[in-house]
Parts: structure tokens; C-alpha cells; sequence
């Protein structure tokens, strides 16, 4: 967001936009599947490493089967895990046919994870990747590896 779309929003405003649809809309209308997905998330599939700094998660298929989900649907889904205080970097992956479908984020500029995901697209402090990798524990070792390197806390050998 930068000054020349926040002058678009205000036109728009001026021009009879009604604000509180909008942010209903975007913010306040999340599907009930969504949402008992994204409890069963948090309650069931987080990870911690790096005294809380990494955030992480493995969706398993069966996650996505028992809340009738499709991460086609679920653009804020890793914004769950960049909430959590004290978590710098936040990682989702899951399988995507043969490979898996990797997301990064991070809430501190001296740590971006874009150059973890170049092959994959995205910026800096968002990006995604996918790796082609056998089994979800090599993908979680990997981004161990990578994630303790970027934040000078070791690797996972070392945990």
C-alpha cells in the first residue's frame, strides 16, 4: 500500500464506496468450514522452533478432507501464524500431486525469505515455493536448515 492507492481509496470514498460493506466483505466473511479449518490449524498442527521465532505447519490431506477445504480458498491462511507474537518467520506447506507447495512469511525486513524462494515467486517478507521433496519431514528439515541460517540460530542438526 503506498500514498497514490490510499488517494484511489478516498476517491472511491468521496465517490459513495460504502466503507463498512467493503470491510465486511474482505475482512468479516470467512465461510464456517474456513474457520473450523483454521481452529483445527492452530490447535492441532503448529510448530515452534527457534525460541518461537519460526512459526511453521504441515496441512496433511486429511486436514483439508475433514473441513471440505481447498488453500484455493485460503489467501490469509498463513496471516493465522504471522499473528503470533514473538514469530518472525511462518511457513505452511503442503501437498501439492507430487511436490509440495511451500508459503513464507516474515514480519521483520532483516530477515526476508524471498531469496529462500526465488525459483518460487514473490517478494522479500512473501513468498512461495514448490519443492519436490519425498515426504513432509524433508520439507520441514529443509526449511529448518534454511530458517536457522536466515535467523543466526543454528540448524536443525543442531536442535
Amino acid at each position: 500500500t503506498d500514498g497514490r492507492a490510499l488517494r484511489i481509496a478516498a476517491r472511491l470514498l468521496d465517490c459513495g464506496a460504502e466503507l463498512e460493506k467493503i470491510n465486511n466483505a474482505v475482512f468479516f466473511s470467512k465461510p464456517r468450514n474456513q474457520q473450523e479449518f483454521e481452529a483445527d490449524l492452530l490447535q492441532n498442527h503448529l510448530k515452534f522452533a527457534f525460541d518461537g521465532k519460526f512459526v511453521y505447519a504441515w496441512l496433511p490431506e486429511e486436514l483439508f478432507v475433514a473441513h471440505h477445504f481447498d488453500m484455493r480458498d485460503g489467501e490469509g491462511v498463513i496471516d493465522l501464524l504471522r499473528e503470533l507474537e514473538g514469530a518472525v518467520i511462518v511457513a505452511l506447506y503442503y501437498r501439492r500431486g507430487d511436490a509440495f507447495k511451500v508459503s513464507l512469511r516474515s514480519k521483520d525486513s532483516r530477515y526476508p525469505v524471498g531469496p529462500m524462494a526465488r525459483a518460487g515467486g514473490g517478494h522479500d517478507m512473501a513468498a512461495g515455493i514448490t519443492l519436490d521433496l519425498p515426504d513432509s519431514g524433508a520439507v520441514e528439515f529443509l526449511l529448518r536448515e534454511e530458517v536457522g541460517k536466515l535467523l543466526d540460530c543454528g540448524t536443525a542438526k543442531d536442535i
